[in-house]
């Protein structure tokens, strides 16, 4: 993998777990965690980045470990639900959040397609899988 292919995967994963979290805490109609801010500050970045080195080592077993880790994550450090609640949980809000991701992507890409006209060059890349986690980001529930 490239630096560029790394950047893009640290973008996709970085989005895909803010959405999760977000859902997560909507579906079991919690408020924004109030004194949690440095477990997310240091959390998501470092199971982004966790999820690219996975991608890089495994790439089958990146979405499931990912998912493990998030429960424990979720349910042990953050919330003080049940683990059969985080479970569940957890899973429905990575499914929404994957099919958010779908849209975001086919939003994203016929932009690219039909307006700028994108080339293979590494940066449009970027910029297109920058403007997926954001289109993603601003449709989640």
């Amino acid at each position: 993998m490239v630096m560029v292919d790394k950047m893009l995967a640290f973008i996709k994963y970085f989005s895909i777990i803010i959405c999760s979290f977000y859902i997560y805490y909507k579906l079991l109609n919690f408020s924004r965690p109030q004194n949690h801010y440095a477990y997310f500050l240091f959390g998501i970045p470092s199971l982004s980045l966790g999820a690219v080195l996975l991608d890089i080592i495994c790439p089958q077993g990146t979405d499931l470990i990912l998912i493990l880790f998030s429960i424990f994550f979720l349910s042990r450090i953050t919330t003080n639900t049940t683990l059969e609640a985080s479970i569940t949980t957890t899973i429905i809000s990575y499914g929404i959040t994957y099919i958010i991701f779908s849209l975001s992507a086919i939003i994203s890409s016929t932009i690219f397609v039909f307006i700028f006209h994108m080339t293979s060059d590494s940066y449009s890349h970027l910029l297109s899988q920058s403007l997926t986690a954001f289109i993603q980001i601003s449709i989640a529930p």
